[in-house]
């Protein structure tokens, strides 16, 4: 799939319609919905530190051994996002869009 990425990603238009589809839900605005105390739907929420230590942040630009991705290719049921309890799932090109958002810096816009 990543071979069918455009070149260039445009948070508008390929990123944040899969993270609001996909991962808003439990990760975005609504605080009473938020799981983990993890916010994607901002900068400052994604690359926060996070966990009990608050030693890493789920979105790390340019890295890829960033949290998101580690947990959008698992194939560990516990630690998978989404979650399967969550009926959603991402698409292999869904992944490939936000693996190579992440590498090649996450930007928000």
């Amino acid at each position: 799939y990543r071979d069918t990425l455009p070149e260039k990603l445009d948070y508008n238009m390929h990123v944040r319609p899969i993270l609001s589809d996909k991962c808003f839900n439990c990760h975005g605005p609504d605080g009473k919905k938020r799981k983990a105390n993890l916010r994607l739907d901002t900068p400052e929420g994604a690359f926060a530190k996070i966990g009990e230590r608050k030693n890493h942040s789920a979105i790390v630009p340019g890295d890829e051994d960033s949290e998101v991705i580690k947990r959008i290719l698992t194939t560990d049921k516990r630690l998978i996002m989404s979650t399967p309890a969550s009926h959603l799932s991402l698409s292999e090109y869904e992944k490939a869009v936000l693996v190579k958002w992440i590498l090649d810096g996450a930007e928000y816009k």
